[in-house]
């Protein structure tokens, strides 16, 4: 087969779609030698030092998403003949000829349950379901990367085509531990309400941890003022640090430095940074909501996201717990092993194989 690829993606630093898509890729490259890529991105300095299929090609695209997702890009797809079309990021585009698989990651921006301090990230949520709401239907089948997923898939677009389940992974080097003044907790903060940022720093007061720090990344200006504003509300300003943009290295080596990783969120189609978090040998708190108990198993500590105080609890329990927090760390390496891109890949193709014959 022939197959086009949107590989738009990859012209971001960090996001679940990116992350996601750049291993899919290296999954194809291991274990497809067979099929013919044909990948579309904005610059071919997007995929420097990414594992990607052998048999490629690679078509520039120039112009913006409006103009792609209106015509632009299938008009580029239909023109190379391929035999379907594939899409990383939740929707397809208006005027593709060519069959279309569609990975969905989830349906968070269908359910309007969980609203955003950013105007932009308002807008895009709103572009975001126009278009997953009107080419995920026309598509000939559908990956997404959990059961918990699929089960929202089938409840919001009941007329998706057939269903794939294709975890994500991580597959990452140990990095040095992040060298700081006192141990700490690790976080993110998002204006995505449904990230549940606000528990975190009222938790950690409740907890009484004087001999923590928080540390939390956070790169939306709204979501540090607001982290710093709780913790300055609560007195705990002096045991608080915000980092900003970080690397991907940098952020692995906060992982690997805390003595556990936050993770409060209250709807996640996978939830990576936990998985992350854990593959640097790292204790995980997490949510218990929507997919994080398929994802994690057994090798987390769970809480309830709507009660601070349970969180405040775990957190004391972790610290105090070395036993714990050791056997959290062997069950986490070991759940980090039961994810593989190629295993994801395989399910991607045998998606497009089902596609094919549609």
């Amino acid at each position: 087969m022939r197959i086009a690829v949107d590989c738009r993606e990859l012209r971001g630093q960090h996001g679940g779609f990116r992350t996601n898509l750049i291993g899919v890729l290296k999954g194809l490259s291991e274990i497809d030698t067979e099929n013919e890529y044909i990948l579309f991105l904005y610059d071919e300095s997007n995929i420097n030092g990414l594992s990607l299929p052998k048999n490629r090609t690679l078509k520039t695209v120039p112009f913006g998403r409006f103009k792609c997702d209106f015509g632009g890009l299938a008009k580029l797809i239909d023109a190379e003949k391929p035999d379907l079309a594939y899409f990383s990021a939740n929707c397809s585009v208006f005027g593709l000829k060519t069959p279309a698989v569609v990975m969905l990651h989830d349906c968070i921006t269908l359910t309007g349950e969980y609203k955003t301090t950013s105007r932009k990230a308002k807008l895009f949520q709103t572009y975001s379901a126009f278009m997953t709401k009107r080419t995920v239907p026309g598509a000939k089948a559908v990956t997404t990367v959990s059961n918990y997923s699929k089960s929202q898939i089938q409840k919001y677009i009941p007329a998706a085509p057939k269903i794939f389940t294709a975890y994500n992974a991580v597959e990452a080097e140990k990095a040095e531990p992040a060298k700081t003044d006192k141990p700490y907790f690790l976080a993110l903060a998002s204006v995505d309400k449904r990230k549940n940022t606000d528990i975190i720093a009222e938790a950690f007061a409740l907890s009484g941890l004087k001999d923590m720090k928080l540390i939390v990344v956070a790169s939306h200006p709204s979501a540090r003022a607001s982290v710093s504003e709780q913790c300055e509300r609560m007195g705990i300003s002096g045991l608080l640090e915000i980092r900003t943009r970080v690397s991907d290295e940098e952020l692995r080596s906060l992982y690997a430095g805390a003595e556990a990783f936050l993770f409060p969120s209250l709807d996640e189609g996978f939830g990576l940074p936990p998985l992350e978090a854990m593959a640097q040998g790292t204790a995980v708190i997490s949510s218990d909501r929507t997919s994080m108990p398929e994802v994690l198993g057994d090798a987390a500590l769970y809480f309830n996201p709507e009660s601070k105080e349970e969180l405040a609890e775990k957190m004391t329990l972790i610290v105090k717990d070395k036993d714990l927090r050791a056997g959290l760390t062997a069950k986490g390496f070991a759940r980090v092993k039961a994810f593989s891109w190629s295993e994801s890949a395989k399910e991607i193709l045998k998606a497009f194989e089902y596609a094919a014959k549609k």
